[in-house]
């Protein structure tokens, strides 16, 4: 450890003894149970000193460490925690209609920027603010553009990327296509991504957009509605929505408070590029539903990614597990059953009942129109996700841990079924994701590729290596 100071400025080195304020805050994960409580955390200036401390921890030390964007995918450690968050860069091309930004900022910071530099511009970004642009590259990343455009780490959106590799040396991914096919969605582990250039999309500033919030008693009536919207081939790419079936601690996951002590709802965000007139006709199926409140209206782009600006309030509050799936389609029946095992958790005890939440995301990803480009071969015929997360207390019992983990890792079969359509996504991996249904035939590609990046096996990524 000592050896870091050398490298480092003081305040870019924290302990829990030296800024317990700040440490709390550096080793906030979405999951909680991610925090191993490491000895420190360190946050280079820079690139050069990044590269210099890559180098020193990788070469010359036996230190367990991992990067840390925001906190929403990042991995555990138990000695060193690298904060990429002073990675803060933003630069737009005019010309090319380009920026190129820190990954380890948040999408908030580049959503405002854009709003100031060029408004009539977006860039392809997470639906979650708060969440690190480095982190959704390497996970494939969605975002509300992702049915008209795909999604973050498509060539089409993210053209290149700056890496700090395990030696300190700097490049950019384009000069190895290997390093850049498998940062597209290939879950990290490859060394450190410090910036990223993206393309630029002209975009209209009156979105519809909004929640609408609906009683539980409207469910029967929702599931058909729904479904009939998930299997039309009609759909518009610019429109997109979510349908949340609610629990009271969940609230922060959208914008609105007037469902505040009203119990168990059904929120819907609705999206569309086209503008409120297109939107209320596409979305009538939900502003129509018996005792609906519609909160919606025209704005930004800048204006829609606040729906979801207080995410934030939720990391590290509860032990969470991912259950996540792409699906072609929600069928009556798949809607009702989903519905009922949500409703039905309190079998399983208040605290997993109290802190898991379900989200069905409706047209929200497409097929890619270069997969040999990506690493994660995208959604293979698919335009919707089944999001679960299955949590539980910060303090619960091991036997209530454990059982909130088989319920994760039994849910996405159980509730949708064994269509081979049907896939995990590269942003939901856990202990018991079968890595080869995500990635498919290019998983022992990326196998040699973390193998040849990392080759003496420090690094942490959702690819984990093995091999002797």
């Amino acid at each position: 450890m000592e050896g870091l100071y050398s490298l480092l400025p003081a305040p870019a080195i924290v302990t829990q003894e030296s800024d317990p304020a700040a440490y709390k805050v550096l080793t906030s994960f979405w999951a909680a149970q991610l925090n191993l409580s490491p000895k420190a955390i360190v946050s280079p200036p820079d690139v050069k000193t990044l590269a210099k401390t890559i180098q020193y921890l990788y070469s010359h030390t036996e230190l367990d460490f991992a990067f840390r964007g925001r906190g929403y995918s990042s991995l555990p450690t138990k000695d060193v925690l690298v904060s990429l968050h002073n990675l803060d860069e933003f630069t737009y091309d005019p010309d090319k209609q380009t920026i190129t930004v820190g990954a380890g900022q948040s999408w908030m910071t580049v959503y405002e920027a854009l709003e100031r530099l060029a408004p009539n511009y977006t860039v392809v970004g997470a639906r979650t603010p708060s969440v690190s642009v480095g982190g959704t590259v390497v996970t494939a990343g969605f975002s509300w553009l992702s049915g008209k455009f795909g999604c973050i780490s498509d060539p089409q959106n993210m053209i290149d990327c700056e890496v700090v590799k395990y030696d300190g040396s700097v490049v950019w991914a384009s000069t190895e296509p290997a390093l850049l096919w498998a940062i597209r969605g290939g879950g990290g582990g490859y060394g450190a991504i410090t910036k990223i250039i993206f393309q630029l999309h002209p975009i209209s500033r009156s979105i519809y957009y909004g929640t609408v919030i609906a009683p539980m008693s409207a469910l029967t009536e929702v599931t058909h509605r729904i479904s009939e919207f998930s299997t039309s081939t009609t759909v518009d790419p610019g429109v997109s929505a979510f349908m949340f079936i609610q629990r009271e601690k969940f609230r922060a996951m959208h914008e609105s408070n007037e469902s505040k002590g009203d119990g168990d709802v059904l929120v819907f965000q609705l999206f569309d590029l086209n503008g409120e007139t297109h939107g209320r006709q596409a979305f009538s199926w939900a502003l129509e539903l018996p005792g609906a409140k519609d909160f919606t209206r025209e704005g930004s782009m800048l204006d829609v990614i606040k729906i979801q600006d207080r995410v934030s309030d939720l990391i590290g509050t509860s032990r969470q597990n991912w259950a996540t799936i792409i699906v072609p389609e929600f069928s009556v029946s798949q809607i009702q059953h989903s519905a009922q095992w949500f409703k039905d958790l309190g079998t399983h005890g208040n605290s997993i009942a109290q802190n898991t939440y379900m989200i069905y995301e409706l047209f929200c990803t497409k097929d890619s129109p270069t997969p040999a480009q990506l690493s994660w071969p995208g959604p293979r015929g698919c335009k919707h996700m089944l999001v679960i997360g299955l949590g539980c207390d910060l303090n619960a019992a091991d036997e209530v841990i454990q059982r909130a983990q088989e319920l994760a890792q039994s849910a996405p079969s159980y509730l949708m079924g064994d269509d081979p359509r049907i896939t995990p996504t590269p942003n939901a991996i856990e202990e018991w994701s079968d890595l080869s249904k995500i990635y498919g035939d290019n998983y022992k590609d990326l196998l040699k590729l973390r193998l040849k990046y990392d080759p003496k096996r420090r690094f942490k990524g959702s690819i984990k290596i093995t091999q002797s």
